[in-house]
């Protein structure tokens, strides 16, 4: 579509219409991995971190990867070309040489009135410390008063072909380390793929209100590198952009509702530093502390089911 509107006449070619929008095509580039899927190339994070930061302060419209080749097109605002070359220069993955790209001022002959789709967009609602799901499942979820919302992504996990939508709230110390971290995560599969459901190893249960859960419990150290499609990875760099500092190491623990024959599940995590004085191998089987895990498991599953409240959605949500 946006190609198609480029090829529009009554403009020499040399002459930029007068217009603030513009469009970069990127194209691989020289440092581009053969073979590599795009989600794993070296530039992939910083350069999506930085399409962000654009688009959270209004410059970028609309932009997303192509899907018959390696590249992307991006709708932009610039007060002039040089400008919006200088926006596309100063990208990670151009100067990182994953990919080139070209800048062509564009006006467009034909609008719609509706928006461009933005697939991206979340379906749930926060106000407060409460959650509100219309859907899959129609739930209101409550949080501690002391906690703080940190926000939400949405984006298609690649991999697993897998629609997934994040929110974070935090409680922090004044130098915002987070000390305790409710991670709320609803996902769905793409139609595409049948094939696919949700499977974990953990047979034991819990309820959340009425929602019956797996249970799984796990500790680690903070530090370590994500996979740039993982829901870590955007749960890390959401955190990131807030300027939250995550402790050394926690302690986690997980409850999934699934549905929809494991198609679809809503995840929480609750997450909290592990004791002072311990670190995350102490605690693992085999570390010096491991005696310790089976209280500290317990009193973290307790912990972890007090800390929210699941409520069936009413009123406005059409529920």
């Amino acid at each position: 579509m946006v190609l198609g509107l480029l090829a529009a006449p009554a403009m020499a070619a040399d002459t930029p219409p007068a217009t603030s929008l513009y469009v970069v095509l990127y194209k691989q580039g020289p440092a581009w991995k053969e073979g590599v899927p795009m989600q794993q190339q070296d530039a992939i994070v910083p350069h999506y971190q930085y399409m962000k930061r654009m688009y959270e302060r209004g410059v970028i419209l609309d932009a997303g990867p192509t899907l018959d080749e390696p590249g992307g097109v991006v709708i932009l605002r610039a007060e002039s070309l040089d400008a919006a070359r200088a926006i596309m220069a100063a990208d990670p993955s151009v100067t990182l040489k994953m990919f080139v790209g070209e800048v062509h001022a564009w006006s467009p002959t034909f609008h719609s009135a509706d928006a461009l789709p933005n697939p991206a967009a979340p379906d749930r609602s926060v106000e407060g410390t409460t959650l509100t799901s219309g859907h899959d499942p129609a739930v209101q979820l409550q949080l501690p008063d002391s906690v703080v919302y940190v926000g939400t992504e949405r984006w298609t996990m690649k991999t697993y072909a897998d629609d997934v939508e994040l929110h974070a709230f935090v409680d922090t110390d004044p130098g915002k380390t987070v000390r305790r971290l409710y991670w709320l995560q609803f996902e769905a599969y793409l139609p595409t793929h049948p094939e696919y459901h949700h499977s974990y190893d953990s047979t034991r249960h819990a309820t959340l209100g009425d929602l019956d859960c797996l249970v799984d419990t796990w500790v680690d150290a903070t530090g370590t590198k994500d996979d740039p499609d993982s829901d870590s990875a955007h749960l890390h760099g959401l955190l990131a952009a807030k300027g939250y500092v995550l402790p050394a190491a926690m302690m986690s623990v997980r409850f999934v509702h699934l549905m929809d024959g494991a198609r679809k599940e809503l995840m929480f995590i609750y997450s909290e530093p592990v004791p002072d004085g311990v670190a995350a191998t102490d605690l693992k089987k085999g570390g010096k502390a491991f005696d310790r895990w089976p209280a500290l498991e317990k009193s973290l599953i307790e912990r972890g089911q007090q800390s929210i409240k699941v409520h069936e959605a009413r009123g406005d949500h059409g529920i």
